[in-house]
């Protein structure tokens, strides 16, 4: 739960100064209409970003990024920085409880780009207004939506197209899997938009029945940030969403290589021709200075060799946690992570290496 002053930051930073200034937010109205509007300003304020993953910072002791919330509130709120799902998503939902939303916190197998599914590494929302259910979701990137999916009504699966009018005109929809789980699928325009079936993509499933708790949240945390198998390692990368005008979004999104910005009118790139072009770019675009000596080739100061392979982290698993070294660049585990019980890590790794879900038990824009 967040305090009054660090609410009162949040809507700040979002661009929502009133919600707190002109209303005691614990008697504000839970509504539908507030609860868009705070996603939206969320996704429109604060991006998503991996930096910390690539070690931008410099920093030999940082492996994973912190999920303590008052380290992704002075990262997020304070030093106006982005986060990637277990960040941006954890600190929405801090905020929505401390107003009184029932929210429950879930883990999701993403599939986006995949064809089989993975490890439960990704953290959603599911938010309760009387007899509706809305998946929140500001931290999925460029794929996911800005706005909140109505998920199930009165107990049923919401299964009809949710469309927004984004810069790729995204539309979405929830089915049910051949493993019973819950699968969101998203659509861009095709060549063939009387055909509403054509090319929708799940971006990931989850069950809804069994909460996430935050031991699990940090364990996934702490694997997605150093596996070699983690899509957030292939690339550093920098987006958010964009009001293009009122009800309409776009992107911009910065990597290493290039900087572009997508609306309904086109896209604009432009490539990156130096690391210090990436910075003026990531403060001009984002809004984020980063410390002096920041670097974007810092990941050898984190990882003196590769980051570990599911072999690697499984023959780590069958050492006791009495003889794992945790301290420095070098370090494989977190202390957390090193103490849990062999048949804990086991199981994680089970399902990292399965393709099964688990059992119950187990604002600037380019001119």
């Amino acid at each position: 739960m967040l305090t009054g002053p660090q609410l009162k930051a949040y809507f700040e930073r979002i661009g929502l100064p009133e919600v707190f200034g002109q209303h005691n937010v614990r008697q504000l109205m839970l509504d539908f209409p507030l609860l868009r509007r705070i996603m939206l300003q969320h996704a429109l304020s604060i991006p998503f970003e991996n930096m910390d993953m690539h070690n931008v910072l410099l920093d030999p002791t940082r492996i994973a990024p912190s999920i303590a919330l008052e380290d992704i509130f002075n990262k997020l709120i304070e030093k106006k920085r982005g986060g990637y799902c277990y960040e941006t998503n954890e600190l929405l939902r801090q905020v929505l409880l401390s107003l009184g939303f029932d929210v429950k916190t879930y883990s999701a197998r993403v599939m986006w780009l995949k064809d089989k599914k993975t490890y439960p590494y990704h953290q959603i929302l599911l938010v309760t207004l009387g007899e509706q259910e809305y998946l929140i979701e500001p931290g999925f990137g460029a794929p996911g939506p800005v706005e909140p999916l109505l998920f199930r009504e009165k107990g049923q699966l919401c299964t009809h197209l949710q469309q927004f009018p984004t810069h790729d005109i995204k539309r979405f929809r929830f089915i049910i899997d051949e493993d019973g789980e819950f699968q969101l699928q998203s659509a861009a325009p095709t060549p063939f938009p009387w055909h509403p079936e054509c090319e929708f993509k799940p971006l990931y499933t989850f069950t809804a029945t069994k909460l996430a708790t935050q031991e699990e949240l940090s364990e996934s945390n702490y694997m997605v940030s150093v596996s070699e198998q983690s899509p957030f390692l292939a690339r550093l990368f920098v987006t958010q969403a964009i009001l293009v005008e009122e009800g309409v979004t776009g992107r911009k999104t910065l990597t290493d290589k290039m900087f572009k910005v997508s609306t309904p009118d086109g896209i604009k790139e432009i490539k990156v021709a130096s690391e210090a072009h990436f910075f003026e770019l990531l403060h001009a675009e984002f809004g984020i200075t980063l410390p002096k000596g920041s670097s974007l080739t810092a990941r050898q100061v984190r990882f003196e060799e590769p980051a570990p392979s599911l072999d690697r982290l499984q023959a780590l698993l069958s050492t006791p946690a009495s003889s794992i070294t945790v301290a420095g660049p070098q370090s494989l585990l977190t202390p957390a992570y090193a103490a849990q019980s062999p048949i804990e890590g086991q199981a994680h790794l089970a399902m990292l290496q399965s393709s099964q879900p688990p059992s119950h038990t187990q604002r600037s824009v380019l001119k």
